[in-house]
């Protein structure tokens, strides 16, 4: 049996504050949404949230908003910001009753409900994400597998093409893969 979701991202940076909308037909249970949220914090496509979440999941299609299909589950809600609602729906007399489930940033979420081990597109076991400084006053999320990505480009740049400029950056990227390790706060599920 399927499990029906909708996935809103509201951009605080439109006015009005626009919404885009997706559907899943599937997977839409906490693990399954939190293995969505973590392809859309590695898809490689430009823009915000929902355009990452769309190039991460090409099985989810738009639509017009939480409430256009009769059938969903739970709905998911974030914001430009990456806090993010969660919402089940409660089975029963009135079928159109919600109860909120978490609230939170969406990184916390996929740390919470996404078990280390779950390979659901063949791809290797997911990295926890952690929020580390980016320099210049900077925080954000990464998995390690990020942090070493972004240090070889830039010792490429440095040694391959001479630009010594990022050297200032790899030593705040080496810095953060520094703080992610230390940090032993959790595991995932």
């Amino acid at each position: 049996m399927s499990t029906r979701a909708t996935y809103q991202f509201v951009s605080d940076h439109d006015r009005p504050r626009a919404r885009y909308t997706f559907y899943g037909h599937y997977d839409g249970y906490e693990a399954g949404a939190a293995f969505r949220l973590w392809r859309m914090h590695h898809s490689n496509r430009k823009g915000g949230f929902a355009d990452r979440f769309h190039g991460g999941n090409d099985d989810v299609e738009l639509t017009p908003g939480h409430d256009a299909h009769g059938d969903t589950e739970y709905q998911y809600t974030l914001t430009s910001d990456g806090q993010l609602t969660v919402k089940a729906r409660v089975w029963g007399d009135n079928v159109n009753r919600w109860r909120t489930k978490y609230v939170g940033h969406y990184a916390e979420f996929v740390n919470q409900h996404l078990p280390a081990d779950w390979c659901g597109d063949g791809s290797p076991a997911a990295e926890r994400l952690q929020e580390v400084s980016l320099g210049y006053g900077r925080r954000g999320w990464r998995t390690r597998s990020q942090l070493e990505a972004e240090a070889a480009e830039l010792k490429e740049k440095i040694d391959v093409k001479g630009w010594k400029q990022y050297t200032g950056q790899l030593l705040t990227i080496k810095a953060a893969i520094r703080e992610y390790d230390a940090s032993k706060s959790f595991e995932l599920a």
